[in-house]
């Protein structure tokens, strides 16, 4: 993902919630030395009752339309990325299922 952008979804969705709302996310990537880096990123900005009230808020946002949920389960890598140092992030990567 190169740049990031702002959705307006319906219903808002997340991994542990839904509501009959429009929620606005933005996309972007994480960044490196991230657990997820390169890997997409999706951060709710808010919820409104109304589409029209979403977009008022969020004019640059784009609507995906009605049931378009862009909320994926991020898969956590196994084994970290070429840079990972354990002297620096202060922890070790572990691969045991949890």
């Amino acid at each position: 993902m190169s740049k990031a952008y702002e959705t307006i979804e319906y219903p808002a969705t997340g991994e542990t919630y839904s509501h009959d709302e429009f929620g606005v996310y933005r996309y972007s990537t994480y960044p490196r030395g991230s657990v997820l880096e390169g890997q997409e990123k999706r951060s709710a900005l808010g919820t409104y009752p109304t589409l029209a009230e979403a977009q008022a808020t969020h004019p640059d946002a784009r609507w995906e339309g009605d049931g378009a949920s862009g909320y994926r389960e991020i898969p956590i890598p196994h084994t970290p990325p070429e840079d990972f140092d354990p002297e620096i992030a202060g922890e070790v990567w572990d691969d045991t299922d949890y």
